[in-house]
Parts: C-alpha cells; structure tokens; sequence
C-alpha cells in the first residue's frame, strides 16, 4: 500500500534579511509512508551552513530534539487519516529563524486486478493475463475523512496511467476501474492509479508491473465413475494397465467468449500419422488397447483460439501399453 504525503512551507516574514524557503530541501523516507510506521525526515541546504545552525525538531507541537547541526529526525507516524506535524526551526549564527513545516497524513490505496482467462472448477490460483486478454484494475482507496469516516470513491479523483501515459477518458470522479486488452508484445504493462480528495488535501497512489503469460493446456484422466480427476494431471508419461482410458484436455488462461471455451481447436495427434478431431471443439479421446502386446504411443496435442489467435498451448504424452 502507498501513502500520501502532503508537505506545506511556512516562512515567518519578520526576521529581517531571513532566507527563504526555498533554500531548504527536505526529504522524507520513506517518500509514502504507512500508518503507523516509522519515517524520518532529512533537512539541507547549499545556502545555509546547517552543521552550525541549531535545529529543533517539534513533533504535533511538542518539541523532541533539539541541537547543533541535527539535519535528521525520526518519528512514527500516526494510525490512518491522522496527521503528523512536524515543525523544523533552524536558527543560524546571526539569529535568524527559518521554519519549515511538514504535514504527514496517511492516506493509501490498493491495486487489483482480474483477466477474463479460463481455469477448470475449484481451481484456487488466479486467472492468469495472457495475450490478447482482458484485464481489469480496481483501484480500492483507504482516504478518510478528519472524524475517521472513509470518503466515498464519488468524491475522489482517479487518475489512471499506462506505461507512464495519463489515460484522461478514463479518469475522474469516482472512476475506480481502468480496463484494457493486453497487446501481443511479452513485454511488462505498468499501470499507475493516483487518488485524490481534493476537499481533504489527501493523495495517494500506487504502481503495478504486469507480464503475460502463455496459455497452458492440461490433461487429466476422465474417470467413468468419478469423472475429470483434476488432482492428477498428466504431464508426460502415462502408464495405461486397462483395456482404455479417456483422456480429457482442460484449457488454462484462455480468454473465455459468450459461450466459454467451447471456440477453442483441439488437434490431438498421434505418432502412427493419425489425428482425431483435429481442429475441432472436442476437449476428449478414447484409447483403446488393442490384443494384449504392450508397447507405447506418442500423443500431441495442440490448442488454439481462433479469434485470439496468441493464445495457444502444446503439449506431448506418452503412453505405455503394460501387460495385462
């Protein structure tokens, strides 16, 4: 989660010949930080002499280090949507003050984001980004109010950036989404979210890097009593010791259409020169023993999407007919 930062200069005009502001660069690190967290502060100057000023350092009014040349102050700062004020005086040789203030109010926002990708039923990882898919972001803000309600996202400015280019359409008020389809490049997509409420003087902001994958394909053993046996993929081996099996072929991080994955071509071929069901939808194949000599067979299967044609998979099985 990032954080928002919100620095304000205070210049006290009446000490005569006083140097400005503008004199004074300040750090903070982490340059967003959390709630709660422990962050400094680095203050210096190429004007001012800093290792001979006295510095005080008062932290919500209250005054907690105080010294000659004390350029570096560290504090924590306070729970979500409270500020920390931070008040620097620097007094130079002759007597002159110069104040700076900064204000630390943690604001954060979160990044997430979905692809319209198949996987099977019960599958627990995510829906991966693949080529020619599209994927949501979601921006969640956690901006809150100075009485501690959160603000609603219709109050709040989104800005939304893609590979560093600020997509205007698609920002504004209470515009929490930005969705895209992904190009055919394997290159990374930075998408970039920044929120503001503007009557609260709260911004925030976070940055994620995104890469493609490929699209897979996986086999599993479609069992006449228990049906796909989706705990057991078959990778590259399979020992058959019956009389048949039924192979059944379960598209990954394909992009699912109207009718799901049912547009999908399957091309399943064999070492003997033969193919069952090339280009078609059927995801299945029966293999059947024949007498009672063992040997083996080679199996490919290819996969394509014929509207998003980047998206392909290949895969090689080998069967070995055991004696029965």
């Amino acid at each position: 989660m990032k954080y928002a930062l919100l620095i304000c200069l205070i210049f006290f005009a009446q000490i005569t010949h006083a140097q400005t502001v503008d004199n004074i660069d300040v750090t903070v690190n982490p340059q967003n930080p959390s709630a709660n967290q422990q962050a400094s502060i680095d203050v210096k100057s190429f004007a001012l002499d800093l290792g001979q000023a006295t510095i005080s350092w008062s932290l919500n009014g209250k005054i907690v280090s105080k010294g000659k040349g004390i350029v570096h102050f560290d504090f924590n700062t306070e729970s979500l949507g409270v500020a920390s004020v931070i008040d620097i005086a620097i007094t130079g040789k002759d007597g002159e003050i110069l104040r700076k203030e900064v204000i630390v109010k943690p604001a954060s926002v979160d990044l997430l984001w979905q692809t319209n990708t198949h996987t099977p039923p019960f599958y627990r990882g995510k829906a991966l980004y693949t080529p020619q898919s599209t994927i949501t972001f979601v921006a969640v803000p956690h901006l809150v109010y100075k009485n501690g309600s959160p603000i609603d996202n219709k109050n709040i400015v989104f800005t939304w950036k893609k590979d560093y280019i600020v997509q205007g359409s698609l920002s504004g008020y209470g515009k929490d989404s930005f969705s895209f389809e992904a190009n055919v490049l394997k290159k990374p997509t930075i998408v970039e979210v920044a929120v503001s409420a503007p009557t609260e003087n709260l911004n925030s902001s976070t940055v994620l890097s995104i890469n493609t994958r490929d699209s897979e394909i996986v086999v599993y053993e479609n069992d006449p009593l228990y049906g796909i046996l989706y705990n057991n993929a078959i990778t590259s081996l399979y020992h058959l010791v019956g009389n048949e099996v039924k192979f059944t072929a379960t598209p990954y991080y394909f992009t699912t259409g109207i009718s799901g994955t049912k547009n999908l071509k399957y091309s399943w071929d064999f070492n003997d020169g033969t193919e069952q069901g090339d280009n078609s939808t059927d995801q299945s194949i029966v293999l059947r023993r024949e007498g009672d000599a063992s040997g083996s067979s080679n199996i490919s299967l290819s996969v394509e999407n014929p509207v998003q044609f980047f998206q392909k998979a290949v895969l090689a099985i080998k069967v070995k007919f055991e004696n029965i």
